[in-house]
């Protein structure tokens, strides 16, 4: 007779850990669904206009920087140094000659060097940084609009 109701008593103890699974899977999938919201909402997306232009933070800067160049064509690496000193953005500065870019990024592009985005200056060759965030921006946009509107 104890086999009969020790039979029993493991008969209903198999049958709730299944469904307490099946009612823990919406539990995760919630779980999911906010870390997926968490990741996504926690990036800065702003756009600035520029000469009636939309960019986000790393082109912005590359914008400001070649239209700079182009206004002052005779810019010297010193010049812009001057203009935009590497102290705006600590780490990498805003822009550095071509060679001495490609060593600071290492194996991940920090600064802009596809042929096309490179700005040739009168005597060097640059890359601007991208490595822009919404808070280290700010000094570089404190100066870039004593020379330029940026909205």
């Amino acid at each position: 007779m104890w086999f009969r109701s020790q039979a029993k008593e493991e008969k209903a103890e198999a049958v709730p850990p299944v469904t307490v699974e099946s009612s823990q899977e919406p539990a995760s999938t919630e779980k999911v669904e906010k870390v997926k919201t968490k990741a996504t909402s926690g990036r800065d997306n702003q756009k600035y206009k520029f000469e009636n232009q939309e960019y986000g933070k790393g082109p912005l800067v590359r914008a400001v920087v070649a239209a700079f160049v182009k206004k002052s064509p005779k810019t010297t690496l010193s010049i812009l140094k001057k203009v935009f000193p590497d102290g705006l953005l600590h780490r990498y500065g805003v822009f550095q000659e071509l060679k001495e870019a490609k060593k600071l990024s290492g194996t991940r592009d920090r600064y802009f060097m596809k042929p096309e985005q490179v700005i040739k200056l009168k005597d060097a060759t640059i890359a601007v940084c991208n490595q822009w965030t919404s808070d280290n921006i700010q000094p570089f946009l404190v100066e870039a609009k004593r020379h330029f509107t940026i909205k």
